[in-house]
């Protein structure tokens, strides 16, 4: 027999808002190392659900390992860009953002109750 390999899916719902025509770029973070990023992550986030980014790790992981980050903020000709999570599932287990229990890094550090990464920063997730 062969051993099964045992797998996590993580699925992240974003969107995003452009400044000067270049949106965000989402990161995947699992124990505070980048694993992959999405380019251009281009959702309007005033219509739900978000779009659906998938990856694909080859072990079982915990919610506590995931972060997912904001990139690559600015302000540009009164264009903000802004990086949007609504929910990440992992293997069928919903975290939402805006949870009391989402950590968050951007502008400032706290549990902030917001699914707006508007600076730099991240979610990590319980």
């Amino acid at each position: 027999l062969t051993p099964q390999t045992k797998t996590s899916v993580i699925t992240v719902y974003a969107a995003g808002t452009p400044a000067n025509r270049i949106y965000p770029t989402m990161q995947l973070h699992l124990d505070g190392e980048p694993v992959f990023s999405w380019a251009s992550v281009d959702q309007n986030p005033q219509n739900k659900p978000y779009k659906p980014y998938t990856y694909v790790v080859n072990r079982k992981i915990n919610p506590v390992e995931v972060r997912i980050g904001f990139a690559n903020d600015a302000v540009e000709n009164g264009e903000d860009r802004n990086l949007f999570i609504d929910k990440v599932v992992i293997d069928g287990v919903t975290l939402e953002a805006e949870s009391s229990q989402t950590f968050t890094t951007s502008c400032s550090e706290g549990y902030h109750e917001t699914e707006a990464l508007c600076c730099n920063g991240y979610f990590r997730f319980k």
